[in-house]
């Protein structure tokens, strides 16, 4: 049961850093078309 929960965690956070990833990507690219 530790395992599973460690392992939610560990999925949680990939997707959570995926996501910020992909918002900065979409930031940076409304950014440049202003420029």
């Amino acid at each position: 049961m530790k395992e599973m929960s460690s392992l939610l965690k560990h999925l949680s956070s990939d997707y959570l850093g995926f996501k910020i990833n992909f918002f900065l990507i979409l930031y940076f690219k409304i950014i440049f078309k202003k420029n």
